[in-house]
């Protein structure tokens, strides 16, 4: 591990009921987090997002038009700031949409 990084907790790979959820913690300086930030930012230029540990890995294909959230804050000296990305994929269709039904009347 590189001397201006500091893991705090364990990268985590979890499969639960047909979800796949990855999540890191870490402590970084400020070049390291932009290395980071560029290889997402690359990824979704590209097309594929890969993120993986030693319990295996998520590969997303981030296309057409995504659903963007930013939020910052500044409290007591604390600083903060989180972005987050989401979008369908095209070929999944989810059971979880109710299904219309018009019925025509005597």
């Amino acid at each position: 591990m590189a001397k201006n990084s500091v893991n705090t907790s364990e990268l985590s790979f979890m499969m639960q009921s047909g979800k796949k959820k990855f999540r890191h913690e870490s402590l970084q300086d400020n070049n390291m987090l932009a290395d980071m930030l560029r290889s997402v930012a690359d990824g979704l230029k590209s097309g594929e997002l890969t993120f993986s540990d030693e319990n295996g890995d998520i590969i997303m294909q981030p296309d057409g038009l995504m659903h963007f959230k930013l939020r910052a804050q500044k409290k007591n000296g604390h600083n903060q700031f989180a972005f987050e990305v989401s979008w369908q994929d095209p070929f999944v269709v989810e059971d979880k949409e109710p299904q219309i039904k018009v019925i025509a009347g005597d």
